[in-house]
């Protein structure tokens, strides 16, 4: 019967040789010849061990070589006591070697296919002190079974590794570089020649002890990633693995070098071409990046690379010069060398991808399977019917979710549904995981730069001003009043300054029209990193991920400087948890099996220089934004209270550029608000007050979005803190980063309101231990119930929570191209330093060339005059302008310097960005516009259907 690759095996019985050889045989690879049996031979007082060999082959066309591969081990001057021959998934080759070789044991493998899974097979089977590994291209010398056995009389000696000489059998291609000569099977250039103790497993011609090898499991099959079709030894992680393993469980064992036992192995044309090597170094890369030690796999990515790294300065000069061996051509050697280092590493990066444990994960079924595959696909296709048809001018007081179609909440709920499905298959390759998220951000946030002819959000128009000022002017202005705050931290304006000028844009709108999907994108590389550092399994990673999407509906992912300082920002602690590592880390309780393996320690030397690349992210976050450098020092300073990343240059640095910049080059805005930020020190209540909006004077659609965003907030904290105590055993050691980086920001409910803003911030700055904490609740879920039927419901709440914090005030936020042409009419007629006034800034481009006019928001107005002391007697509080609209507005603009003229702006946004939140009273628009007509003292200059334009004439003497 066939056997089958599993751990379990049974051994199956030898068959008994013939006594004595039949008389008139060739000892050729043709003929089957009996293995006499030889006692143990005692040497120095030590007995021999027994030999058993494990020959694996996988094609009906490697008959011959596997002849040839046996008759050398009849050929031993001690043969083997046993040979096994391990066929992969090949039914053809194994009745073959049943009918036509009768004194070796063949088994099939039908399970895991690879060599390593093979190999395990010949294991489970053997019965020799000593089980050596050969493949079907093998040829041993005569002496090399006496040779190795020889070097296991030492009982300390777990694992040998014979010389192993490459025969080309097509000869050798002259791209083919010597540094390269471990994807065929041989040591590492630079790997010991003479006798003695190794430091990996590497090479092909490995013996083991049989009991020290099956101790450990055998080879680790998982990490087996093979070229092609093509059976080979297996890859570095395997080998890197193994290695540990017997180390780990043999303290004293040592593993050899023996070169007295040679091998030839014979290369075929197959393996001798580029695409093998190509996709040889793919297989090795993944197979490192697998390694369950990451750190182990990292070394031993390094330890292949080295020689080929160092010999890249001798190759360039040889390619150059073409000088070198005559074997070689040196510019293909070159090549070769440079696609085999860019092929490992992106088989390492894309096999860290799927390095995650998803053991504690239920097989898939069928249903499971296919509904995890085809709802991406059908989730785009949907997403992407429902945008054709969108008319945007029905959008009521509950924003964009009035006017968007069925087939794009359809597409949600397939999306939602195919993700579930995907968290629950084991063997998902974790890209796709990537490309659900990605489709996620793009329904997220692409949905109005797709439907939106022109930019959304007013502060996006605002920054796009900025940016056009800077191109004109080539300088920041620190006194360009309410805009000096900008010009005090242009690192955002100036970068993007560039950006425009760089790729010839007439402006940056193009530019910022994609901010909030770009800004999205480049977040979740650092918040995978950030998950990954403190666990390995899948299901809460990926989880934790789409709950911070699906939750980031404060609005700060706009074209702006919080967007893009909060990408750096999470860079920053990124590297920080996973590369500033200088100490030892007890291990926690662990019941649930989410801890990762803790980072490597760093040396001083690599924590500089992670200082030093940090210098970049960290001085554009502190030249660019008030708010996230004092967010990073408050991080790195809880973290620097954890042993493992006390790292003064880095929080000192931080500390140095944020504290340096605000005081040597932006203390004038910082001065002017000084009093107001010592005000509020310590007023955590009154600050979280200021962010929440009253509910009286809103439109109805309003009250709802306000209390969806609320509601989802609140679910999203209470689950975290659900989260947090069902893991509480993972958050006291593993998950304690990821802790500090969560609190830290809490702290700034105290430090001040932030113009009313500090609850959205601080929630925005919690959520990646919130979004990962909510995950928890769920994930990893191993009830039917939890994962079909609650988390998807879950996960859909806070989808559709984000639309309602995120685009429920679109009547406010979308302009027309009627708008767009409007103001810019209007900056084209307007004399220099005329005065601009609006209910509102939402208009687009109010800001555009804004050091040639003045602007005047009424919403911006005093409440009282009380509240502001000696105001001037012509500038109106709010009260008075509700109350009477035309006059208030021509004491307003009376005071025009000479040759300026005053303009009436009433685009057709002014109405919802005013009335509905409440700030005027319902019909206070109508009533201005009614006012301004009727009066003597007002002419239309501009008007078409996206708004009206209105001088202010001088007064009839």
């Amino acid at each position: 019967m066939e056997e089958r690759a599993t751990r379990e095996v049974k051994r199956p019985a030898v068959p008994p040789p013939p006594a004595e050889p039949m008389p008139g045989e060739d000892d050729d690879a043709t003929v089957t010849r009996p293995i006499p049996k030889i006692p143990p031979a005692a040497l120095d007082g030590k007995t021999v061990p027994t030999l058993s060999v494990v020959v694996v082959t996988g094609e009906v066309g490697a008959w011959h070589q596997l002849r040839v591969t046996l008759a050398s081990l009849r050929a031993q001057l001690e043969p083997p006591e046993q040979i096994i021959v391990v066929v992969d998934h090949c039914p053809e080759l194994a009745e073959l070697a049943r009918t036509g070789l009768d004194d070796v044991m063949v088994l099939h493998n039908e399970g895991q296919p690879g060599v390593a899974a093979a190999r395990n097979l010949g294991l489970a089977a053997a019965t020799g002190d000593v089980v050596a590994f050969h493949d079907d291209e093998t040829a041993a010398e005569p002496d090399w079974s006496a040779c190795l056995l020889r070097a296991f009389t030492d009982r300390q000696v777990l694992a040998v590794r014979s010389a192993l000489t490459l025969r080309w059998v097509a000869g050798r291609p002259r791209w083919f570089p010597e540094e390269l000569a471990w994807l065929m099977g041989a040591s590492c250039t630079g790997s010991p020649e003479e006798s003695g103790p190794l430091d990996d497993l590497y090479g092909a011609g490995l013996a083991f002890r049989r009991d020290a090898l099956t101790e450990v499991g055998g080879f680790p099959a998982d990490l087996d990633h093979q070229a092609g079709n093509v059976l080979a030894e297996p890859p570095g992680g395997v080998k890197a693995e193994l290695f540990h393993l017997l180390t780990d469980q043999n303290p004293n064992g040592v593993v050899r070098f023996e070169p007295a036992a040679r091998l030839r192995a014979g290369i075929s044309a197959r393996r001798a071409s580029r695409s093998y090597v190509i996709s040889r170094c793919l297989a090795e890369g993944k197979s490192l990046a697998a390694v369950p030690h990451r750190d182990r796999g990292r070394r031993a990515l390094s330890a292949h690379l080295a020689q080929v790294r160092s010999s890249l300065p001798r190759t360039t000069f040889q390619a150059i010069t073409v000088t070198g061996p005559g074997n070689v051509r040196p510019g293909q050697a070159l090549v070769t060398r440079l696609l085999a280092m860019l092929a490992t590493v992106i088989g390492y990066m894309s096999g860290r991808m799927d390095s995650t444990r998803a053991d504690q994960v239920p097989a898939a079924g069928n249903v499971t399977w296919f509904v995890a595959r085809t709802a991406l696909p059908i989730a785009t296709i949907l997403w992407g019917l429902s945008l054709r048809r969108v008319n945007l001018d029905e959008m009521t007081d509950l924003g964009l979710l009035t006017v968007l179609p069925a087939t794009f909440w359809m597409a949600i709920v397939v999306m939602i549904v195919g993700f579930v499905a995907l968290l629950n298959d084991r063997h998902a390759l974790e890209l796709w995981h990537a490309g659900y998220v990605l489709i996620l951000i793009a329904v997220l946030h692409a949905t109005p730069s797709l439907l939106y002819p022109t930019l959304r959000y007013p502060w996006a128009w605002k920054h796009v001003s900025i940016i056009d000022y800077l191109i004109r002017h080539g300088a920041t202005d620190p006194a360009a009043g309410a805009l000096s705050a900008y010009h005090q931290w242009p690192g955002f304006f100036s970068f993007f300054a560039l950006m425009t000028e760089a790729t010839r844009l007439e402006n940056a709108l193009d530019i910022a029209k994609w901010g909030p999907l770009v800004f999205n994108v480049a977040t979740l590389l650092p918040l995978l990193l950030l998950f990954r550092t403190v666990t390995r399994n899948r299901q809460l990673i990926w989880g934790g991920i789409w709950v911070y999407f699906s939750c980031s509906w404060v609005g700060q992912d706009y074209f702006s400087p919080q967007a893009t300082t909060l990408v750096l920002y999470l860079i920053v602690l990124a590297v920080v948890v996973r590369r500033f590592r200088r100490g030892p880390i007890r291990p926690g309780p662990d019941p649930h099996g989410l801890a990762a393996e803790p980072p490597p320690m760093t040396t001083t030397y690599a924590r500089l220089t992670w200082t030093l690349l940090l210098v970049i992210p960290i001085a554009a976050i502190a030249s660019s934004h008030q708010l996230t450098p004092l967010m990073l020092v408050a991080t790195l300073g809880l973290l620097f209270i954890l042993r493992r990343h006390r790292n003064f240059g880095i929080l000192f640095v931080s500390a140095a550029l944020a504290g340096g910049w605000a005081v040597g080059i932006a203390w004038q805005v910082l001065q002017s608000k000084i009093s107001y930020i010592v005000g509020s020190l310590g007023d955590a209540g009154g600050n979280l007050d200021a962010g929440l909006v009253a509910l009286g004077d809103v439109a109805p659609g309003q009250v709802i979005v306000a209390y969806a965003d609320r509601a989802l907030s609140l679910g999203l904290w209470l689950l975290a803190i659900a989260g947090a105590i069902l893991r509480r055993q993972w958050l006291r050691r593993p998950g304690l980063p990821l802790l500090m980086i969560g609190l830290a920001p809490l702290a700034f409910f105290a430090a001040g309101s932030y113009g009313g803003e500090i609850l959205f911030r601080v929630y925005l700055f919690t959520l990646p231990l919130t979004a990962f904490l909510a995950a928890a609740v769920f994930l990893p879920g191993r009830r039917a119930v939890v994962r079909l039927l609650v988390l998807p419901v879950v996960l859909l709440l806070m989808v559709a929570g984000f639309f309602f914090g995120n685009y429920g005030k679109e009547q406010g936020n979308y302009f027309t191209l009627d708008e767009v042409e409007l103001v810019r009419e209007l900056h084209r007629i307007a004399p220099d330093n005329s005065l601009i006034v609006a209910p509102t800034f939402f208009l687009p481009g109010a800001y555009d060339e804004y050091e040639r006019f003045d602007q005047s928001w009424l919403d911006e107005l005093p409440p009282t005059r009380a509240a502001v002391p000696n105001l001037p007697s012509y500038v109106p509080t709010l009260s008075e302008f509700v109350e009477r609209p035309a006059p208030s507005l021509i004491s307003l603009m009376s005071k025009l310097p000479p040759g300026a003229k005053g303009y009436l702006v009433l685009n057709r946004t002014q109405r919802p960005a005013t009335e509905t939140p409440g700030i005027l009273p319902k019909g206070t628009i109508n009533r201005l516009k009614q006012d301004v007509e009727a009066s003597k003292r007002f002419k239309r200059v501009l008007s078409n259907p996206g708004g009206d334009v209105y001088e202010l004439l001088p007064e009839k003497p």
